[in-house]
């Protein structure tokens, strides 16, 4: 059961970061191209590079290849060393990105992953913030910086729990508490799938309760 439920939590996941990855390097492009012709090439290239690596994790969701490693190995040092120089260079404009950044990180990279993310995010641009503003406007960044960072921590985490309860509602009996057809179903695609591609047997052993008639009609009501 297990196995099942992460191998259904992936497909989730996946779903999930396919969506989050298309809908934000689409809405980055305009802005890479706005300062790769207007203004700051280096702005243009650092989101030009932002919007590829999503595409490529679309694309790697869509094939079913994704590992969060790799998006935490390579987008966590770049996204925030780039937001640091948006921050840099745009003033509190570029502050805005953190929060889009952090939202990233949370539904793209396993919870762990996310945390990590999110704390070297935060040793790397919040003294930077309190460095380049004034003290109001640290204050403001650092107090609305921490709640976004808490409510996608617990948002994300309240939706794990939730998905896992309904996926074992989903495949157990509510009498028994024994897995029901659609896990025998979904299994059983699993097996065949499997041995398909390795080439390779599978054996189904099937159980029978004496008497369950007798059983059913004392407990089916209950």
């Amino acid at each position: 059961m297990d196995d099942l439920n992460s191998r259904h939590q992936t497909e989730f996941h996946l779903k999930s970061t396919f969506w989050l990855s298309v809908t934000a390097a689409t809405l980055i492009l305009p802005f890479a191209f706005y300062h790769l012709t207007h203004q700051h090439v280096g702005i243009g290239i650092g989101a030009v590079i932002t919007s590829l690596s999503l595409y490529l994790v679309a694309w790697s969701c869509h094939k079913k290849t994704y590992k969060t490693i790799y998006t935490f190995v390579w987008l966590t040092p770049f996204t925030t060393l780039f937001v640091a120089y948006l921050t840099n260079l745009l003033g509190i404009t570029g502050t805005y990105w953190c929060y889009s950044t952090l939202i990233l990180y949370y539904f793209m990279m396993s919870e762990r992953q996310a945390w990590i993310s999110n704390i070297i995010f935060a040793l790397v641009n919040i003294p930077l913030v309190w460095h380049l503003f004034e003290t109001h406007e640290a204050i403001r960044f650092t107090v609305t910086f921490s709640l976004v960072s808490a409510y996608s921590a617990i948002f994300l985490h309240i939706i794990a729990i939730q998905y896992s309860e309904l996926q074992k509602m989903a495949i157990t009996d509510k009498l028994t508490d024994v897995y029901n057809r659609t896990l025998l179903k979904d299994s059983l695609e699993q097996a065949i799938h499997q041995a398909n591609r390795t080439n390779t047997a599978f054996t189904l052993i099937i159980m029978d309760v004496d008497h369950f008639k007798k059983i059913n009609d004392e407990l089916a009501g209950c």
